[in-house]
């Protein structure tokens, strides 16, 4: 009996381990889609900001925003990866 209990305490303990850990792919999963989501957010600001008739950009200075912004989001991407 004793063997028994043993073995249902361990499958217990991996149940719970198998839990946690699904729960938490869930987690991490839901904050990944949040970055991604605000990301595309932030982008469609800058692309709207800068083919605005109020600033009356040229081609030029719409394409030169854009290059200038994306190399910004890469830097700042590339930090939070080192930092993180």
């Amino acid at each position: 009996m004793n063997v028994l209990y043993e073995a249902w305490e361990r499958e217990r303990m991996n149940h719970a381990k198998l839990c946690k850990m699904a729960i938490d792919a869930g987690i991490e999963q839901k904050q990944l889609d949040i970055v991604e989501q605000q990301g595309s957010q932030i982008v469609q600001l800058l692309l709207t900001v800068l083919m605005s008739n109020e600033l009356g950009l040229t081609s030029e200075q719409v394409i030169a925003g854009k290059v200038v912004a994306a190399r910004v989001i890469r830097q700042q991407a590339a930090l939070e990866v080192v930092a993180g």
